[in-house]
């Protein structure tokens, strides 16, 4: 049997060349269509039902269909026959993969049109997270949610789990009563909630957008296409922090182009939400954590809007080729900013982004991992999310502005989302486009392929590059200076009305360690202990862990216990690691929160401790 399942791995690994996360056999068929009919149980916490894959087929003699699954338990496969009667097809699953999950191998007498997937989810799954109600904000009913990106999906639905291919979609969801289930599609704030959902997604999507959730839901609408969905007892403070959606919408309009998916809607998640928001088209998911009452963390609105042009729109082929959708958008999402919010506040949120990307280089990413284009041989795409991606990324797009003029990069923008329209590509594809129509247009500005080049495979940054300034950001780096050398007290940096941004940037000069009593003294003051903001904990965290500053220990219990998401938890249990005793109290924390995370944070975080263990045993 093991040599079958060996036989079978490489078979189907000899057939996914082109997308190396994927077993799929793309060059062979590809799925088109994709109809759901499944059934949420909340009290077993699965998923069950059938899914119908249409297909094309592109080799004329193929007689295998290779599917993506992870953790499913398939029940039975079906085709439909030429006499248009269902009947069973034999199917094999290959032998777990550690990256990719096991292989769904459907054998077919002939090149069917569809096929149907009988299959549930088991709890193994890393695509679903099922909260019960006492994990709610209102605490009255279950929630469940899905985070397919990036090869999660094969988690909840048997598929061709690579942003290579894109489908449209139908399905019908049963819930029980009084469970509002929303997709990425068109959602319906009217359709009656009774228990059963219909959803229909015309526009072809890559499906890593494929996107469920269901709870207590309700709706409050700014325009006629855009609203937030949240529960009642978030609604209120989330319809206020995101009012200006419809600005946003209509910004981005004018600088790229028509927005062409009908509705954009928000869905505010529990805080368990491992990421700050999912760009799903018609419906970004969004962690909560980023309502704190004065608007100063919106950004994150910006850029899940932004990938309705550049990744929902203009898609990666591959996850090496990420950056096209994150660099690219958080180059988008700082043009919004700057439009809606104005240039200070998008100056401030760059300066920060290069800081950040600085100091991945100098601490955290080697130099053969600095390139744009990233080498994910052996590794999980989820590796792929790093400032690399989104902040190298975005100073390229800043590079080319400060070199052609914003004026020429706008055009070139709005004519690339038009001319790649509902289409994945590649790097090699996007370099040979902006040659032809921004480079040798513009010979004169001596930027070209070689330049390019060193931006995607290279190093660091390459020249020719003007860092990002802002003038707040310096004025506050004098009170920093003076206040590090006594001469400005800690009352007298008056402070208190800074906002989120200048915190940030002032806390992350003094990282990774600072003198405790300072620290105790700017506490005390200011109260960064008990700050609500997220945002500001993240800075503020690392920087008390590691000073040994212990006034700050209940607020670190209060952060991992009250928030799920990756980027703002896992440097706090990071600096926990650094000592034994540290790393003592990160697994107790751990042991204490981990049901309150999303099964992709626990894996996250098992590695980082495991990681930490094998490192202090040394």
């Amino acid at each position: 049997m093991l040599g079958v399942y060996l036989a079978l791995l490489w078979w189907v690994s000899a057939h996914a060349q082109i997308d190396p996360h994927s077993f799929a056999n793309l060059e062979d068929v590809r799925i088109r269509h994709m109809s759901l009919n499944v059934t949420l149980d909340f009290q077993r916490q699965k998923l069950a039902g059938s899914v119908t894959h249409t297909l094309f087929w592109k080799n004329p003699h193929a007689k295998k269909v290779v599917l993506d699954t992870n953790g499913l338990k398939i029940h039975g496969v079906e085709i439909l026959g030429n006499d248009g009667a269902w009947q069973s097809a034999t199917f094999t699953l290959s032998a777990q993969d550690p990256i990719r999950g096991r292989a769904l191998v459907i054998h077919v007498p002939y090149q069917v049109e569809k096929l149907r997937i009988h299959y549930e989810t088991t709890p193994d799954g890393t695509g679903l997270q099922w909260l019960p109600a006492s994990a709610t904000a209102d605490k009255k009913a279950p929630f469940m949610f899905s985070q397919s990106q990036s090869i999660h999906g094969r988690s909840w639905i048997p598929m061709q789990d690579t942003p290579a291919i894109r489908i449209t979609y139908d399905a019908q969801v049963k819930a029980p009563k009084g469970i509002r289930v929303l997709m990425s599609a068109d959602n319906d704030p009217s359709a009656p909630n009774n228990g059963s959902f219909q959803f229909h997604m015309d526009q072809p999507i890559a499906p890593y957008l494929l996107a469920i959730a269901a709870g207590h839901l309700k709706f409050h609408s700014w325009s006629p296409r855009s609203g937030v969905w949240a529960e009642p007892a978030v609604l209120p403070r989330a319809a206020k922090e995101f009012e200006d959606t419809e600005k946003m919408i209509q910004a981005t309009e004018s600088l790229y182009g028509p927005y062409v998916w009908k509705r954009y809607d928000l869905l505010i998640l529990p805080p368990s939400f491992p990421y700050g928001g999912m760009e799903n088209p018609r419906l970004s998911f969004i962690t909560p954590t980023v309502i704190v009452g004065d608007k100063s963390l919106v950004s994150l609105i910006t850029h899940e809007l932004a990938h309705s042009w550049s990744g929902n729109l203009v898609t990666n082929q591959t996850w090496q080729d990420f950056w096209l959708n994150e660099g690219i958008t958080s180059y988008l999402e700082n043009r919004i900013v700057e439009k809606i919010y104005g240039r200070e506040l998008a100056e401030m949120e760059q300066v920060l982004a290069y800081r950040d990307m600085m100091n991945a280089f100098r601490t955290e990413i080697p130099k053969a991992e600095q390139g744009l284009v990233q080498n994910l041989k052996g590794k999980h795409p989820d590796d792929a999310w790093s400032p690399v991606v989104y902040n190298k990324g975005q100073f390229l797009m800043h590079t080319l502005e400060h070199v052609f003029g914003r004026a020429a990069l706008d055009n070139f923008l709005k004519r690339y989302f038009a001319h790649f329209k509902f289409q994945t590509i590649t790097s090699e594809k996007f370099a040979r486009y902006i040659d032809q129509h921004l480079f040798r247009p513009n010979k004169d500005k001596g930027f070209g392929m070689a330049e390019l080049n060193a931006w995607l495979y290279g190093p660091g940054i390459p020249k020719p590059f003007k860092p990002p300034f802002s003038a707040r950001l310096n004025k506050l780096e004098h009170a920093l200076t003076a206040w590090k050398s006594g001469a400005l007290s800690t009352p007298e940096l008056k402070a208190k009305h800074w906002s989120t941004q200048e915190w940030v940037y002032f806390l992350g000069q003094l990282a990774p360690k600072f003198d405790r009593k300072r620290l105790a003294e700017l506490d005390h003051v200011y109260q960064l202990s008990n700050s609500p903001n997220a945002e500001i904990g993240l800075a503020w965290l690392p920087l008390a862990i590691r000073s040994g500053y212990t006034g700050a220990q209940h607020a670190v219990e209060r952060h991992l216990g009250s928030i799920g998401r990756n980027r703002l938890i896992l440097p706090v249990y990071r600096a926990l690691t650094e000592t034994p005793a540290g790393l003592a109290t990160a697994r107790a924390l751990f042991e204490q929160f981990k049901n309150r995370y999303h099964p992709q944070t626990v894996q996250a975080i098992a590695a980082l401790l495991a990681k930490a263990e094998k490192e202090q045993m040394r």
